[in-house]
């Protein structure tokens, strides 16, 4: 009796202290296994910037250790407010300890894929981009010939017109009278050779066509033979038909100038190129003929033709115009200095007049051979 009442005296207070003892225990245990959950849910963090700084001390303005790149598993040593002291092995330092800002990085939760791993290269370096590979080689230009410019060139001009198929023909209806009635007689007159000079200007418009524009002037002599209807002195209306060759040198010039166009095909070999000329041609002709006879009769009754003793002469001029075609042979000597030569054929008419107002025709076709120096500016 005495026994259980003892053991309930004792064991009431037992059981109390015991309750109370439990309680402190577990929640000691909870707090523990908080602090333990805490810390380890920041036992590593994943940096989330693209670069956080690694300093020194937990400030901003301490040094900056090293820079982590994004994707950086750093293992986290101590807290100390705003910042954790964390540790991560660097490629190329080894271990590397330092303060980062909490908001630069986010917890590395279980299950989650493996973070990327940090590049090789030193941090806080831009990424190498491969070089873009180099551009294909520009294709040369070809160089431009020379020939291809457009320029001026100056031409001297020389040359000469050998006579040939040039002259005039002289043909006097009633203007001359002997006897006291009309004379006829037609003349006909031979160019001989003679100088032509001149100046000129060609634009070479592309490689193989130029224009050009001339003036020359050529200075020479004709013969003429003459054939004469004499009346006869003693009855009226009776012509005598009378032959002279070669009755005197008559003076004969021409003076103007050439429009033409100049093709030169091919291309040019050994510094020799060719080319065909065509154009018009505008000349002032000025000569002399004859304006009066003088007759030796042969023997009285006079019936034979007379002797042409002398003529008397006139000067007049008169423009000749038409074309002009040729070829030309051209050697460069230099850059700047070309040597031409060109036979030409012009063709030229007009009705000019004599001093006795008698018809004055211009022969149709001459011939001139020129020779032209070309200086190139």
């Amino acid at each position: 009796m005495m026994r259980d009442a003892g053991c309930r005296e004792w064991g009431k207070p037992y059981s109390l202290f015991a309750i109370r003892c439990w309680l402190l225990f577990a929640l000691g245990s909870l707090l523990f296994a908080l602090g333990s959950a805490q810390g380890a849910e920041f036992r590593q963090v994943v940096v989330t910037v693209p670069t956080a700084n690694l300093r020194a001390e937990p400030s901003s303005a301490a040094a900056v250790v090293a820079q982590v790149p994004k994707g950086t598993v750093l293992e986290v040593l101590e807290e100390r407010g705003p910042w954790l002291k964390v540790q991560y092995r660097h490629p190329e330092k080894g271990l590397v300890q330092g303060y980062i800002a909490a908001r630069l990085v986010e917890p590395v939760t279980e299950g989650a894929p493996p973070p990327p791993k940090p590049s090789e290269k030193p941090a806080g370096e831009p990424p190498v981009r491969p070089a873009p590979p180099p551009p294909p080689p520009a294709r040369p230009k070809p160089a431009a010939r020379q020939t291809a410019e457009r320029y001026w060139e100056l031409k001297i001009l020389g040359g000469l017109n050998p006579g040939v198929a040039d002259g005039y023909d002289q043909t006097v209806t009633d203007q001359l009278s002997i006897y006291a009635e009309p004379a006829p007689f037609d003349g006909r007159y031979q160019a001989k050779l003679a100088p032509v000079v001149g100046l000129g200007v060609e634009y070479r418009l592309k490689p193989r066509l130029g224009v050009g524009l001339e003036g020359d002037f050529m200075l020479g002599k004709t013969s003429a033979d003459l054939t004469a209807q004499v009346p006869h002195p003693l009855y009226f209306g009776v012509l005598r038909e009378t032959r002279a060759n070669d009755v005197g040198d008559f003076s004969y010039r021409k003076f103007g100038g050439t429009l033409y166009a100049a093709y030169y095909p091919g291309e040019p070999t050994a510094g020799l190129r060719f080319s065909v000329l065509a154009g018009i041609a505008v000349h002032v002709m000025q000569f002399e003929s004859i304006s009066g006879l003088t007759i030796q009769e042969v023997g009285y009754p006079y019936d034979d033709p007379p002797t042409v003793a002398g003529v008397t002469k006139g000067s007049k001029s008169g423009m000749v115009f038409g074309g002009v075609v040729g070829l030309g042979l051209h050697y460069r000597w230099t850059r700047s200095v070309t040597m031409d030569v060109q036979p030409r054929v012009l063709f030229e008419t007009g009705s000019p007049k004599g001093p006795l107002g008698e018809e004055i025709q211009p022969k149709t076709v001459s011939l001139r051979v020129v020779a032209a120096l070309r200086f190139r500016p």
